[in-house]
């Protein structure tokens, strides 16, 4: 107990001691230290708290040796050592009670709180510096409650962070928008309520002795982007205006409003300097470039998350939109101190729908369109349906939401088939300072494969059926707890599994020879498990000065296992493999573990400068540790009717090879040479940007600079005499990404419109020693266009019909001539120059009753039939389709 004391007392001085405002020290001295005496100064009309740490005669060191005196002698003998003139009775403290205190170098405050603790009294000063023990009186507090709404539907809003700036009185909102802010010390505050994806909201406000002010506050959705919260690339929820990196955020009513069908789609119209590529006959695979070149591997440029769960394999991001609540993508390498290996270029945060506590009753809702895709491959057209269905609701502290999805494509290629399952459902419960989530998905392709018409007519494939079937399936599991046990501290701990398994097979032989009977089996089966914790601690700091400590750790283990076979005649139940062909199994386990910490500080809530620092152990780079370092600054301040925002950040991010990659494969007709000098690829660069945000809208833009240093690229070495082609995965080289990124958002009316524009330049400035690739100094890098953009406009006419369009922009870019290339053109002869294209979606909306809706969706508008990333790859022609949603 007497450690205790003395602790509380320390404790005290240095709060009281941070304390520029009489209101907020007077509030942290009552709330968190009852059982001490307060040390406060008579005014002419109030009590205020005294600055311990600059009252000389409190701060002063004493030596005491008190075992068994009495009170009034240790009072006497702390006044001596002291210099404190101090006047007590025992009509005010029990001067005879016996005392146990044996300090050196105790402070006169920690002295006093020591032996009248539970004494029940104050010690009060005069203006003269003597003081008097004085009966402890009843604090001056009052509450502040209210209801918060959205403004525009005048529902409750639930999750509502409410807070008196400042201080630590904060609150939620219940199911209904309720909130109660108790005991809270008499004086002047600022009242914030803020929530994702709405603008914040400020209130001056003076709470009075014994009276419950009762505010009540409505929030409009955030009308500028620098409003918004999110929590990717800072772990806790914060405004837009304090991060240093340009965040693309996309909701669930953007998904809707465009009827996107896979989440590559999103990258197309919404995010600057990203290119999705459209794989026509493969759509389970993404194909994503973010900022240039940041790996030659394929796959996605950014590290993705859903519900906070690592996804296994980013070649194939399977995510069904329709489950989707809201994406938040952060670019460039500054988000790699916080996520990790892997967040070379990016990252993005998936939160699936989760439910609606302040539904008073259950939301249904199901959909079902159908429609043709025309082919310049086929006569006529293909038939492609879509089926949907979802419920969501909830009840005081718990939401949840079901849904599921299955979609349909028929053959506008000969042999052509796709089916789309998807399941999904997820949970949220609040039980005090406990926030609990749990989610989980299925997403599927099951399709038939065709050949290339390309490669047919130009006699490098038969035209024979290929009777190959390919299945890919992606799960995750994930479960997040938040808590809260004050208000400045929080603690976050998510737990899942992702897992992916494909698989591709002949279910019977193409017999374009006599003896042709190989069929061929290939299966993948990769699952990631995952823990992440972090906790922050919002540090008591002066009235102008806000700092926010983030600290945490992750840890993933991958299992990928593969097996492939050449089999004689049977492709089920117990295989026979062909002897001349070799059967290969792989397993290959990776694990990573990495610590982190974050900063970001606010001064005038204008200034915010954030720096983290983050180490890893991955078992596929042995001893190495690599670190990734984050630091950038942002300043926001209205002029006039504009808000400004300046930001500038520096990051480094790394992405480790696979583990195959270093140890090589055979699989007899082709091989992957080992290289166990195989390194990281690594990338490190710069970003500034201006925003500039209104009522009406925002403009924003960002120029960066990043250098990718050892991206891997397979390399063809050679062919063997038996004429097997042999490949090794090599460090190509540096690359330089320069670019300049723009974005604006307007509100007109019953209008709204963004648009996007990126610059690329993707340059080769060095190669690495011992690289044999095609590649040369000076290069461009395939596949990476100078010029993208994309474009949305949303409008409703005639109040029942609304209408969605979105275009997508990629201009010319270098890549291969793959028919020449596959008929034996030397790589770099083989390169040629891409032509541009757009494409065009449209989707028009018209509500026939209050919970009933027709849809017409087209996409690809004027049929532009381009291959995009290949062109031997055929792309799906405009797709037209109609259909009905109903809500109730």
């Amino acid at each position: 107990m007497h450690r205790l004391r003395i602790a509380v007392a320390h404790t005290l001085a240095a709060a009281l001691a941070l304390s520029a405002a009489p209101a907020r020290a007077q509030a942290v001295a009552t709330a968190a230290y009852e059982r001490g005496p307060r040390f406060l100064l008579a005014t002419a009309t109030e009590l205020v708290p005294v600055d311990v740490s600059r009252t000389r005669t409190l701060a002063r060191r004493l030596s005491l040796q008190l075992e068994g005196a009495t009170l009034k002698e240790a009072l006497e003998a702390i006044a001596a050592q002291s210099g404190l003139v101090l006047a007590y009775s025992d009509d005010v403290v029990p001067l005879g009670n016996r005392v146990h205190l044996r300090a050196e170098a105790v402070t006169a405050a920690a002295a006093l709180t020591d032996v009248l603790f539970d004494a029940g009294v104050d010690v009060v000063f005069k203006t003269d510096g003597s003081a008097a023990l004085v009966k402890r009186r009843a604090p001056r507090i009052g509450s502040v409650s209210g209801q918060v709404t959205d403004a525009q539907t005048g529902q409750g809003l639930e999750s509502v962070e409410v807070l008196l700036q400042g201080t630590r009185w904060r609150a939620l909102t219940s199911a209904d928008g309720r909130y109660r802010l108790a005991d809270v010390a008499a004086g002047d505050y600022t009242l914030v309520a803020r929530r994702i994806g709405y603008g914040r909201q400020t209130r001056p406000i003076t709470v009075a002795t014994d009276q419950d002010l009762n505010l009540d506050l409505a929030l409009a959705p955030a009308a500028t982007e620098l409003e918004e919260l999110v929590s990717v690339g800072t772990v806790v929820p914060t405004e837009v205006k304090a991060l240093p990196s340009p965040v693309s955020v996309i909701t669930a009513k953007d998904i809707e409003q465009q009827q996107l069908r896979r989440t590559d789609q999103l990258f197309r119209i919404f995010v600057p300097s990203a290119v999705a590529w459209d794989l026509g006959e493969s759509p389970e695979q993404t194909a994503i470039t973010i900022r240039g070149a940041s790996s030659f591997t394929g796959g996605t440029g950014v590290k993705v998350f859903v519900d906070g769960v690592e996804v296994a394999n980013t070649t194939f991001t399977l995510i069904d939109p329709t489950s989707i609540e809201r994406v938040e993508i952060i670019r460039g390498p500054e988000a790699a101190t916080i996520y990790g290996p892997g967040a070379i270029g990016g990252v993005m945060q998936v939160f699936t729908k989760k439910g609606d506590p302040a539904r008073a009753r259950p939301e249904y809702e199901a959909q079902a369109s159908a429609g043709m895709v025309e082919s310049e491959f086929k006569n006529g057209s293909a038939l492609r349906q879509d089926y949907r269905a979802a419920i969501r609701g909830g009840g005081g502290s718990y939401g949840y939401n079901v849904g599921a999805s299955y979609g349909r494509t028929g053959e506008w290629l000969p042999e052509f088939r796709l089916r789309t399952p998807s399941v999904f459902g997820g949970a949220q419960l609040t039980q005090g300072p406990v926030q609990v989530e749990i989610s989980g998905r299925y997403f599927g392709t099951d399709q038939n494969i065709p050949n290339s018409p390309r490669l047919v007519a130009a006699g490098l494939e038969s035209p024979a059926p290929r009777y190959e079937e390919r299945h890919y399936h992606q799960s995750t599991l994930g479960a997040h707890v938040g808590y809260t046990p004050v208000t400045w501290w929080h603690h976050n701990l998510t737990v899942g599994v992702d897992a992916f398994d494909g698989s591709q097979y002949n279910t019977r032989p193409r017999l374009l020879t006599p003896d042709d009977t190989l069929l061929q089996v290939v299966n993948r089966e990769s699952s990631k498990k995952s823990i992440a914790y972090n906790t922050s601690v919002t540090l008591p700091t002066a009235s102008r000065i806000s700092a926010v400590v983030t600290a945490g750790f992750d840890h993933f283990s991958t299992d990928d296992n593969s097996f492939i076979a050449g089999l004689s005649d049977n492709f089920e139940g117990v295989l026979r493999p062909d002897p001349a062909l070799p059967i290969t199994a792989i397993r290959s386990p990776t694990s990573n573990t990495g610590f982190f910490g974050q900063t970001q500080l606010g001064l005038d809530d204008a200034l915010f400068l954030t720096a983290g620092l983050r180490v890893d152990d991955n078992t596929v780079l042995g001893g190495e540790h690599p670190v990734s370092p984050r630091v950038g600054l942002a300043w926001s301040r209205p002029v006039g009717g504009v808000t400004v925002k300046l930001r500038s950040g520096y990051g480094e991010a790394i992405r480790a090879p696979e583990a195959l990659s270093r140890l090589g494969l055979d699989l007899g007709f082709i091989r992957n040479l080992p290289n166990l000098d195989l390194r990281a690829e690594r990338q490190k660069g710069v970003d500034a940007g201006v925003d500039l945000a209104s009522g009406r809208g925002t403009v924003s833009v960002t120029y960066y600079h990043q250098i990718a240093q050892d991206l891997i690229q397979s390399v063809l070495i050679g062919v063997t005499p038996q004429g097997v082609p042999e490949f090794q995965d090599q460090n190509a080289g540096k690359v330089r990404n320069t670019g300049l990124e723009l974005e604006a958002g307007m509100r007109l009316g019953a209008v709204q419109l963004t648009g996007n524009y990126a610059y690329t330049s993707s340059q080769v400035r060095e190669l690495a020693v011992g690289y044999l690739g095609e590649l040369l100094p000076g290069d461009y890098v395939l596949e990476i266009p100078k010029h993208s953009a994309g474009a949305t406009a949303a409008f409703t006419l005639f109040q029942r019909t609304s209408i969605a369009t979105g275009l997508t922009f990629v201009g010319k870019r270098t890549s291969y001539d793959y028919v020449a290339l596959f008929n034996g053109t030397p790589a770099r002869d083989a390169w040629v120059t891409y032509d541009p294209f757009f494409k065009l979606n449209l989707t028009v909306t018209q509500t026939l009753t209050p919970g009933i809706s027709a849809l017409l969706t087209v996409e690809n508008l004027s049929n532009n039939n381009t291959g995009e990333e290949f062109d031997y790859l055929p792309s799906l022609g405009r797709i037209s389709t109609v259909g009905l949603r109903a809500r109730w």
